[in-house]
């Protein structure tokens, strides 16, 4: 009896309060990170005369590679598994249900780079055209991108309520446009805010 209260972990990671605590801390740390990162970016556009955004977006990339280590240890501590069966349950939930295969596993790796890359060369294009602001309220309308994708390719639940949440959001990009005239030079940038946004969507799904 004592033997089995030690093994297990002190919080169950399952339950629906966990989630819901965990979601809002990752939720409130990617939109604090992810705006400071555009002002902070966009301020070192300003103070320059730096012009690079493909470079941008190899070395956000390749920075990339180290947040999976830490995915690692942080899921051994959550998951209460060892770095082998993490890393086992990784590789079939990129495989998907067929059976592994060279072919297939390059070229889901080439597309998710390809949509990775072009996501981040048209936000870091966009931010040389519109305040951090505006470019952050532009991506946060991905998420009515992936309802409408998750929509047509899943085959999800329509609802209602999502629709409209839907329009009103591609209602404001429009206004985005609209505020600075559709032959003004900001609606490059809009251009590229929505094409960001898609591509994450895009990614999402």
């Amino acid at each position: 009896m004592a033997t089995e209260r030690e093994e297990k972990p002190p919080w169950d990671w399952s339950s629906r309060r966990s989630k819901l605590l965990v979601g809002t801390i990752v939720s409130l740390t990617s939109a604090v990170t992810w705006v400071a990162f555009s002002q902070l970016l966009q301020n070192s556009f300003h103070a320059s005369t730096f012009d690079a955004p493909f470079t941008l977006t190899y070395f956000f990339l390749a920075c990339l590679l180290l947040l999976f280590p830490g995915y690692l240890c942080v899921a051994r501590i959550a998951k209460w598994e060892s770095t082998g069966d993490i890393l086992r349950e990784c590789i079939h939930i990129y495989r998907g249900s067929d059976e592994f295969s060279w072919v297939a596993f390059l070229w889901k790796s080439i597309l998710f780079c390809c949509v990775t890359a072009l996501t981040l060369y048209t936000y870091f294009r966009a931010l040389f055209k519109l305040s951090a602001a505006d470019c952050t309220a532009l991506f946060s309308a991905h998420h009515s991108f992936v309802y409408l994708m998750s929509w047509i390719v899943l085959f999800e639940k329509f609802v209602a309520m999502r629709i409209f949440a839907m329009i009103f959001s591609i209602t404001g990009i429009v206004l985005f446009a609209y505020v600075d005239g559709f032959g003004s030079p900001a609606m490059f940038g809009v251009v590229m805010g929505v094409a960001a946004s898609s591509g994450a969507a895009v990614y999402g799904v």
